[in-house]
């Protein structure tokens, strides 16, 4: 599965990955905000395999990104009025929305508080993988826990390579994180800043 070569379907490298992640393989792939680590967060052995090579403690949820915004709202119980509003207004693009779990969703993706983080990316290959993939899709940066996020995918440490079956090429980062905007029925909280300023969302709302 690693790689792409010439011919068939590997012509095609972003419907080559989302067979391999439906399949259970793990992927290194560009966003429009971080090179990823992908994989399909309803395939338990996926996720363990994750966990493992991230090193994250319990408790600590992935965040998702989802071909468009039907997706995403499939995986809340509960879509606030703001997070439609600011949704329409950033997606595509680095806003990350932490809204309420829908019931049954795999623990490594629901945060403490009960909440998904989900966003739709705005760049390929990020995007053409998740459109062929159908479905949310974890995308976590690629790098081990305490160790710099890589800025393009010839980045990935050897270690990382190694654990995955699969390496996407390509790609052209925004220069910064998402900001991550936890939604509440009476507005938002910025959990992380980043290229999504708070003027941009207060403007958003008005």
């Amino acid at each position: 599965m690693r790689g792409s070569a010439a011919g068939g379907a590997e012509a095609d490298p972003w419907v080559a990955a989302a067979g391999d992640l439906r399949r259970g393989a793990l992927v290194v792939a560009a966003t429009d905000t971080l090179v990823g680590l992908l994989a399909d967060p309803f395939h338990p052995a996926a996720m363990a395999r994750l966990v493992g090579i991230k090193q994250r403690p319990p408790g600590e949820a992935f965040p998702l990104i989802v071909p468009d915004g039907r997706l995403a709202a499939k995986l809340t119980g509960r879509w606030p009025a703001v997070a439609h509003r600011l949704a329409a207004a950033f997606w595509p693009g680095p806003l990350t929305l932490l809204v309420p779990a829908a019931p049954g969703l795999p623990p490594e993706i629901v945060g403490p508080e009960g909440r998904v983080a989900v966003r739709v990316p705005g760049a390929a290959p990020a995007t053409r993988i998740c459109a062929h993939f159908g479905g949310p899709l974890v995308a976590t940066s690629a790098n081990r826990r305490g160790r710099p996020a890589p800025r393009r995918v010839e980045d990935v440490e050897r270690e990382v390579e190694a654990a995955v079956d699969r390496v996407v090429p390509g790609g052209t980062l925004a220069g910064g994180p998402s900001t991550i905007v936890a939604c509440d029925e009476d507005g938002y909280r910025i959990i992380r800043p980043g290229l999504v300023s708070d003027e941009a969302l207060r403007a958003a709302l008005q």
